[in-house]
């Protein structure tokens, strides 16, 4: 590849159809109300941008690579940033392609 092309962008992080899924989910979850912050009080949720995973710990250090993994959807305040994670394999995300 010459030096002035670039490869085609790839699509990144949540699509607007995931995001919508998990608002819809924690709607339902919450009895269909979305809840306050329990920090400061605001209902003014969004969906992060990217899926997360925690950092796995062994006896207080640091384990790269192996074991599992708990892939979440960060769902943030926007009003004070308190974050919570959701377990997108708990609420059976669709794939980017549409599947599940």
């Amino acid at each position: 590849m010459e030096e002035d092309q670039k490869p085609p962008e790839q699509p990144r992080g949540l699509t607007q159809q995931q995001k919508q899924f998990v608002a819809d989910w924690v709607k339902e979850k919450a009895g269909g109300q979305v809840r306050p912050c329990a920090v400061c009080g605001a209902i003014r949720w969004v969906v992060g941008t990217d899926l997360v995973t925690p950092i796995r710990l062994e006896r207080n250090n640091l384990a790269l690579g192996g074991g599992n993994a708990y892939p979440s959807v960060p769902f943030i305040c926007a009003n004070c940033g308190n974050t919570h994670f959701l377990n997108s394999i708990v609420m059976n995300l669709p794939s980017d392609e549409g599947g599940s």
